[in-house]
């Protein structure tokens, strides 16, 4: 038997996360009038699960299961693929961060990483 990339406890606690990810997506709405203000609290969702599953891929699995989560319920401006890839681009972005900044433990570092998975989103909304 072939030994697995992720544990199925792993599996669950990011699963757990992307559905948190899309719930404070939808339950913190803030009119700031900032434009990307509300990924400031899923990017910290993201950069936590990232933490606790330190391998590479789990961001990108949290950005593509909350996109596949977000998409079924009709969340985003643009439609629902540029949803699912906003979210996955998302993951991805902050997976291709941890790969330059391994130190998740040190907050800049950390809020780095978060900035520049958020400019994911950017590039796919704008791109």
């Amino acid at each position: 038997m072939t030994q697995r990339y992720f544990s199925t406890f792993q599996l669950i606690l990011l699963a757990l996360f992307a559905a948190l990810v899309v719930v404070a997506k939808i339950a913190l709405r803030l009119p700031l009038q900032l434009s990307g203000h509300s990924g400031i609290f899923w990017m910290a969702i993201i950069v936590v699960a990232a933490g606790i599953v330190p391998k590479s891929g789990a961001a990108t699995l949290v950005g593509l299961t909350s996109g596949i989560l977000a998409t079924f319920l009709g969340m985003g401006d643009f439609g629902g693929l540029n949803t699912f890839l906003s979210y996955t681009m998302i993951g991805v972005g902050t997976d291709l961060a941890l790969l330059l900044l391994r130190d998740l433990e040190n907050l800049t570092m950390a809020a780095l990483v978060g900035a520049l998975g958020h400019f994911g989103k950017f590039l796919v909304k704008w791109g």
